[in-house]
C-alpha cells in the first residue's frame, strides 16, 4: 500500500485526535507513519509513531529562536531524526499539521520532499504556512504581499532582538513553491479564504476540509436527567471547554470575558469551566471549575447537560468546541472569532463582536430560555452530516489520491 507520513507537534490533543481518525478511517488504503516530537498516547496499529526530540530539545530550541528570530530553522537534530524516518519508511505523501512548537527545520524537510518527489499536504490548522511565520497574525495583513517591520515582534515573531519576518516569509514561499506535488487544505471557509490571499500560496491547490468529531463519542443523549443528576447540574447552565482558563488580560481564549459573562449572569445560571486553571484566579460563586477532562464521553456528557455552550477566543481557524457541542445537541454562542462562526450551524448558533460582553450576554438568554430538548436531536442529526470523522477521511482520501494519480501542478 502507498504510505503517508504525517508530521506534527503532538500525538494528542485536537490535532493528534485528528491524525488518529485520518488514519483509522483509512487504513485500508494506506499505511500511516507519524513524526512526533515526543510519545503522549498509546501506538494503535493502524498508526506507528516516531519520537523525534530529546527530552529538552524544544525548550533548548525555543531559547535560541528568541535570539535569532527563525522559528522554522532550527532543531537540526530532531529534523535530522525525521529526514531519517523519511528514507527509511520512504513515504508516497508527508502530510505536515501543526508542524511548529520548535519541533522541525520545515524548509530543510520540504527541500528534501521535493529532492525526493514526495508528495505534500500541508493543513492550515493554525496561520503560519501561509504568514511565513505567525501562528495567529490577528488584524495584521502584511503577510498577504509580504511581511515588514513586525508590529507584533516578540508576540508574534518570538524574537528578542531581530525583525526577521521578511526573510521567514520569503524562505516559506520559496519552500513551498519548489514542491511540485502539493495540495493545501485549510479546516474552514475562513482560513482558506484567506490562504488564498497569501502570495506564499500562489499557485497551489487549495481544498477545505472540516476537522472530524467522533460521532460515536459526541452525540446527543436522550437520558438527559440522568447525566444531570450524575453530575449534579440542575440548573441552567453554560459550558466553556478550554485549554487554560485565567483572567490575565493577554487571555486569547477569553476567560476574562467570561468572569464578566458569570456576573452578568447571576442568579440566572451557572458557567462550568473544563479545561486547566489558573489557580489564583478570582471568580463569581456561579462559575464551576472542573479541571482537565480526558475521557472523551465524559466531556461529551458534560456537552450534552449544557443549555448552550460558550467560545470567548481572539481567534480560532476551526473551533472544535462549537464542532464537539454541536454534535451533542447544544447550541453555542461566543465572539467572532474567524473559523467558529464560518463553521457553526447558522440556526443554532449565535456570534458578536469580540469582546461585546453584552451582546454576548443578550444571546445567552436567547438560549437559556429555550427548551433544548425540543430541537437538540434535530442540531445533533445536522452536526453529524457536516463534522463526522468519516466526512473527514473522505476529503483527506480524495486529496492523497488525486496528488498520487495527477498531483503534479503547472508553474
Amino acid at each position: 500500500m502507498k504510505r503517508i507520513l504525517h508530521v506534527n507537534c503532538t500525538d494528542a490533543g485536537s490535532t493528534g485526535k485528528i491524525i488518529n481518525q485520518i488514519s483509522y478511517y483509512l487504513q485500508d488504503k494506506f499505511d500511516f507513519f507519524l513524526c512526533t516530537p515526543k510519545i503522549n498516547t498509546n501506538n494503535p496499529p493502524y498508526l506507528k509513531k516516531i519520537r523525534t526530540s530529546g527530552k529538552y530539545e524544544q525548550a533548548l530550541y525555543k531559547r535560541i529562536t528568541a535570539i535569532t528570530g527563525y522559528r522554522y530553522s532550527c532543531s537540526p537534530h530532531s529534523t535530522h531524526r525525521i529526514i531519517s524516518a523519511i528514507r527509511k519508511i520512504k513515504p508516497d505523501i508527508i502530510h505536515f499539521h501543526s508542524a511548529n512548537c520548535y519541533m522541525a527545520n520545515l524548509y530543510s524537510i520540504l527541500k528534501y520532499a521535493k529532492r525526493k518527489d514526495i508528495a505534500v499536504v500541508i493543513t492550515n490548522h493554525a496561520e503560519f504556512y501561509y504568514t511565513g511565520i505567525c501562528s495567529h497574525s490577528y488584524d495584521c495583513m502584511q503577510w498577504v504581499d509580504g511581511c515588514k517591520k513586525c508590529p507584533d515582534l516578540w508576540g508574534q515573531a518570538h524574537s528578542l532582538f531581530f525583525d526577521t519576518t521578511r526573510r521567514a516569509w520569503r524562505k516559506m514561499k520559496e519552500s513551498l513553491y519548489a514542491i511540485p506535488r502539493i495540495a493545501v487544505v485549510s479546516v474552514s471557509p475562513w482560513v482558506r479564504e484567506r490562504s488564498e490571499k497569501s502570495q506564499i500560496m500562489n499557485g497551489i491547490p487549495q481544498f477545505t476540509v472540516f476537522n472530524g468529531v467522533d460521532t460515536n463519542v459526541f452525540r446527543y443523549i436522550a437520558q438527559e436527567n440522568e447525566v444531570m443528576n450524575k453530575h449534579l447540574l440542575r440548573e441552567k447552565t453554560v459550558l466553556f471547554v478550554t485549554a487554560m482558563f485565567s483572567d490575565s488580560e493577554d487571555d486569547a481564549k477569553g476567560g476574562k470575558y467570561i468572569i464578566q459573562l458569570a456576573s452578568k449572569l447571576e442568579g440566572k445560571a451557572k458557567i462550568v469551566i473544563i479545561g486547566k486553571y489558573n489557580i489564583n484566579t478570582k471568580i463569581p460563586d456561579n462559575i464551576i471549575i472542573k479541571g482537565v477532562i480526558s475521557d472523551q464521553s465524559k466531556l461529551a456528557e458534560y456537552y450534552n447537560v449544557a443549555d448552550v455552550t460558550v467560545v470567548a477566543s481572539k481567534r480560532e481557524t476551526f473551533g472544535m468546541t462549537v464542532a464537539e457541542s454541536l454534535c451533542c445537541g447544544t447550541p453555542v454562542i461566543g465572539f467572532n472569532s474567524g473559523g467558529p462562526e464560518s463553521i457553526a450551524l447558522d440556526n443554532y448558533s449565535d456570534f458578536v463582536s469580540y469582546g461585546d460582553v453584552n451582546g454576548l450576554y443578550r444571546v445567552a438568554l436567547k438560549w437559556l430560555n429555550r427548551d433544548k430538548k425540543a430541537f437538540s436531536s434535530e442540531i445533533a442529526e445536522l452536526a453529524h452530516q457536516k463534522y463526522s470523522s468519516k466526512f473527514m477521511a473522505k476529503g483527506y482520501n480524495a486529496i492523497y489520491t488525486h496528488l498520487l494519480n495527477y498531483g503534479k501542478r503547472e508553474k
